[in-house]
C-alpha cells in the first residue's frame, strides 16, 4: 500500500528546507518552486520555529496524501520586510498536515489529520472549522487566529465547576468552545462540542466580557437531524443546554444523553429561523 510521508531533511539553524515530490505517480501530488529558509526574527510564540519562503512553496507542503500523515503544521505571518511569506511552524511532527486539494475559502487553507487530533491543536494560533472525513483522512480549513487582536476565543477553565463527563471552558465575547479548545490527542474531529447555556465569569466584570461553559463530544447524530445547540434560549436553568429544532425530532432523539423534560416553546433560533425551542439537561 502506497503511503506518503512529509519530513523534514534534517533541519539544522540555519537551514533550508526544499520542498518536492515525494514518490512519483502518487495521487494528490504537489511540486512547487521555491524554498524555506528558517528565520529567528520572526517572532513565534509557543515554541514555534520561524521561516521565510520564496516562490510559492510552505514549509509544511506536502507533496502526496494516501493513508498516513507526518507533517509542520505552520500558520502564515504575512509578507516580510525581504518580499518573502513568513510562517511560524510546530519544531516537530505532527500527524496533521498541510494539504493543498481541501478546497477552503479565500484566507484559510486546508490540512488533512490522522485519529483525533486537529491542526489548531497542535498551533493555538490557527482557528479551523469542524473535520470532515475524506478519503480515511479527517480534511479542515483553518486559518490565523488573531486572538491577542481582540477576536474571540477559549479555553479550558478547571475552575468552573462542571458535572462528570463535561469539561468546563471559559470563553471572551461570544465565542463557544470548539474540539480545538480541548488539545492534543482529546480532540474528536467527527462530532462538535456541545455547550450548556453560558455562565458570566465573575472575572469578566459588569460587562460580562467572560463567560464560562460545561461541554463534551456527543455520538454522531442521525442523518436528517434539525436539533441544534442554541446560546439564545431563554428560561432555561443554570447549567442547562439550549436546542432550536426545526423539525419533528426533539433533541432527546438526536442526542441521547440528553433530557428535555422542561417542554418546548415555539420561537425563532439565534440564526434566525422558526423552531420549537427546548431546554434540556445532561443525564449521567
Amino acid at each position: 500500500m502506497l503511503a506518503w510521508v512529509v519530513r523534514a531533511m534534517r533541519l539544522s539553524w540555519p537551514s533550508i528546507l526544499a520542498v518536492a515530490a515525494i514518490g512519483a505517480g502518487c495521487s494528490g501530488q504537489v511540486i512547487s518552486s521555491g524554498s524555506c529558509l528558517t528565520d529567528s526574527s520572526i517572532a513565534c510564540q509557543n515554541g514555534f520555529v520561524g521561516y521565510s519562503c520564496t516562490g510559492a512553496v510552505r514549509p509544511d507542503e506536502i507533496a502526496s496524501v494516501n493513508h498516513v500523515v507526518t507533517g509542520f503544521v505552520c500558520d502564515p505571518q504575512g509578507t516580510q520586510a525581504s518580499g518573502a511569506e513568513g510562517f511560524c511552524c510546530t519544531p516537530s511532527l505532527t500527524d496533521c498536515a498541510y494539504d493543498p486539494r481541501t478546497v477552503c475559502p479565500d484566507g484559510t487553507f486546508g490540512y488533512s489529520c490522522m485519529g483525533t487530533n486537529r491542526p489548531d491543536s497542535f498551533d493555538p494560533q490557527l482557528t479551523c472549522t469542524q473535520g470532515i472525513k475524506t478519503g480515511g483522512l479527517i480534511a479542515f480549513c483553518c486559518g490565523p487566529n488573531f486572538g491577542d487582536a481582540g477576536v474571540a476565543s477559549c479555553a479550558r477553565n478547571a475552575n468552573f465547576p462542571c458535572t462528570t463527563g463535561t469539561l468546563g471552558f471559559r470563553c471572551t465575547g461570544s465565542a463557544l468552545p470548539t474540539e480545538g479548545d480541548l488539545g492534543v490527542d482529546q480532540s474528536r474531529s467527527e462530532t462538535p462540542l456541545l455547550c450548556s447555556l453560558p455562565t458570566p465569569d465573575p472575572l469578566g466584570g459588569a460587562a460580562g466580557a467572560l463567560n464560562d461553559y460545561c461541554c463534551y463530544a456527543p455520538t454522531q447524530a442521525p442523518i436528517g437531524y434539525s436539533c441544534l445547540q442554541d446560546q439564545t434560549v431563554q428560561g432555561c436553568r443554570k447549567g442547562d443546554f439550549g436546542f432550536a429544532c426545526k423539525g419533528t425530532d426533539t433533541p432527546d432523539q438526536d442526542y441521547p444523553r440528553m433530557a428535555c423534560n422542561e417542554g418546548s416553546v415555539p420561537g425563532t433560533s439565534s440564526l434566525g429561523y422558526a423552531a420549537t425551542l427546548y431546554c434540556c439537561t445532561l443525564v449521567q
